[in-house]
């Protein structure tokens, strides 16, 4: 009866021992604070994570205790500052996978592989949590919404009766790469002839219906006729004043498509050049405008520039050069009003009849003074932006 009472008894004895033992090595590890078992600040979970150690581990590690009342301190204001939080987590582990140093290990490699389980899944949460840094410096302008924006672009090079221009399809080229990088859709075309660029503007015309901003740029040979201006295609043969109506393209027919466009309908002309058709025409006076229906008593044919324009309406009207002088087509990559354009036509925050006044003291200063470029047109009093500097509509009244 004896024995049976001192076998009880040491089951009695076992079964409090493994009641109490837990809890006195986790307050001797420092998993018990004065906090509370689950410390609100979660300061044994960030010592774990600093120390690369898996959970119920802390009893090993003698500096793990201090270190959790530093934490715990700081956090209830004490004079201790808390310890920095890593960026990866250590996944609970049962007891059979927890990193107890065997016989012979040294605690460090012991450290390092409970530091190597790491869950993928919060690795993945981290990672997709943290702002990258396109995200961070992501351009306004990306999140604006911007509205429609079209564009034709035409370079126009290779003349078969004249002589190769070799600026233009380059120039073009490179403001279709501008333009698409400001939202534009472009619509880029080369060496066009008389159909194919009527084909192009009328589609164009199209699509101007429903955009904010419609933009035409052209690089080539234009002239002036009559007091017109016409944009002369590849394959035009001009042997006189009165080829142009069906050789060449009109500036009007461009200037009232892009006047389809709700908000800014711009045009941009790179292309009062020398004028090669010259030499087999001569002055005529006192003939009647096959355009207008006015007698003209002097038309001077076409030798120098561009005629002055007077756009109506929200439309823009941009030459390389003033009405009645030339351009100069470059001995670099692009012409210096193309090369002027482009230095600006992507700054964020400018206007764009700013833009147009950056680009006149460039070429100016490129040319001595001797090209001026110019602007026809006006326009109300909102501001309208090719590229805006902080989130705002497309136009904003200025007052």
């Amino acid at each position: 009866m004896r024995t049976c009472r001192n076998i009880a008894g040491a089951m009695l004895v076992c079964a409090a021992a493994s009641i109490v033992q837990p809890a006195f090595a986790a307050k001797m590890s420092g998993n018990y604070t004065q906090s509370g078992r689950d410390d609100s600040f979660g300061c044994r979970a960030k010592v774990r994570a600093e120390m690369g150690i898996a959970r119920y581990t802390g009893s090993l590690y003698p500096d793990f205790g201090p270190r959790v009342r530093k934490c715990v301190q700081a956090n209830l204001g004490g004079s201790v500052p808390a310890p920095q939080q890593t960026a990866t987590r250590t996944v609970a582990q049962s007891p059979s996978e927890q990193a107890r140093p065997v016989k012979g290990e040294k605690p460090s490699l012991a450290r390092e592989k409970a530091a190597n389980r790491v869950s993928r899944s919060d690795t993945a949460d981290l990672s997709s949590a943290r702002p990258t840094s396109e995200d961070q410096f992501k351009a306004p302008n990306a999140t604006v919404d911007l509205g429609k924006r079209i564009a034709l672009v035409i370079g126009n090079g290779g003349y078969e009766q004249v002589p190769v221009l070799p600026n233009p399809p380059r120039d073009a080229g490179d403001m279709r790469e501008a333009l698409k990088r400001l939202r534009f859709q472009v619509t880029f075309a080369k060496d066009l002839n008389l159909e194919q660029t009527r084909n192009a503007i009328a589609e164009f015309g199209r699509a101007a219906l429903d955009s904010e901003i419609a933009l035409v740029f052209y690089a080539g040979h234009g002239v002036e006729a009559y007091g017109e201006n016409w944009m002369i295609p590849v394959d035009a043969r001009i042997r006189a004043d009165g080829d142009m109506r069906s050789e060449a393209i009109n500036l009007k027919t461009l200037s009232a498509e892009v006047a389809k466009a709700r908000s800014l309908g711009l045009i941009i002309l790179d292309a009062c050049r020398d004028n090669p058709f010259t030499t087999s025409r001569a002055n005529v006076a006192d003939v009647k405008s096959e355009i207008t229906g006015e007698t003209l008593t002097r038309v001077r044919s076409v030798s120098k520039g561009l005629a002055p324009t007077e756009p109506s309406g929200n439309v823009l009207i941009a030459f390389a050069a003033k009405d009645g002088t030339v351009a100069n087509d470059g001995d670099g990559r692009n012409s210096p009003f193309t090369a002027a354009l482009l230095k600006h036509v992507e700054t964020p925050g400018l206007e764009v009849t700013f833009l147009f006044r950056r680009v006149r003291d460039d070429v100016m200063s490129a040319t001595n003074g001797l090209q001026q470029p110019y602007v026809y047109g006006s326009l109300s009093r909102t501001e309208i932006f090719l590229k805006p500097s902080s989130p705002k509509p497309l136009g904003s009244v200025t007052r």
